[in-house]
């Protein structure tokens, strides 16, 4: 192998690994939003059951107690339910957030087709190695058009956790761990 042709593949490789990282970051962006709108809609959840409840308590304690007072908190705490339900029912979090998980699982699986090049590229000759890369960046603009757009929050949340901690891999340990013994090393 020449000079120019080993530069060549140094230079596809490099280019390979960037749409790797490109997408690994999505990946990680996708699912923070998931996590965020997911956790999000937990908490109106929950303040959507207390406020019912407080409502509720608070009719209840009016037919008996006949406190204006008691009214008047009770057209509050209905008010503010009113308000939060209007609120969740017009955001749709928890859509939003299957669509992000659908983007996450798309967005994985690429993940998992640019390590596969990256492993057989040493195999590969140059126009197979070029074919396979044109293939996986189409199948990656064709995703990136049909998915959820992420928040900057989301992708500097994302993109903080990548830096400090990486990517999840298992130890040699822990994957003898799960596999069959016939598999572990």
């Amino acid at each position: 192998m020449t000079n120019s042709q080993q530069h060549e593949r140094d230079v596809l490789y490099s280019q390979i690994e960037n749409e790797y990282g490109s997408v690994v970051y999505s990946h990680a962006a996708q699912e923070e939003q998931r996590t965020r709108l997911t956790r999000t809609e937990h908490r109106i959840k929950v303040a959507q059951i207390v406020l019912s409840a407080l409502s509720t308590a608070g009719l209840v304690g009016v037919f008996f107690t006949q406190q204006i007072w008691i009214t008047s908190i009770t057209a509050v705490i209905t008010f503010l339910l009113l308000f939060l339900n209007s609120y969740s029912f017009r955001l749709e979090i928890g859509a939003k957030a299957a669509l992000h998980r659908k983007a996450g699982d798309q967005l994985w699986l690429l993940i998992r087709k640019y390590l596969s090049l990256l492993v057989d590229f040493p195999e590969l000759d140059l126009a197979e190695a070029r074919k396979r890369r044109d293939a996986l960046i189409a199948e990656t603009a064709e995703t990136y058009c049909n998915v959820e757009r992420t928040d900057d929050k989301s992708f500097s949340i994302a993109q903080k956790r990548l830096k400090e901690d990486g990517l999840k891999e298992f130890t040699r340990e822990e994957l003898n761990r799960l596999l069959p013994e016939a598999l572990q090393k």
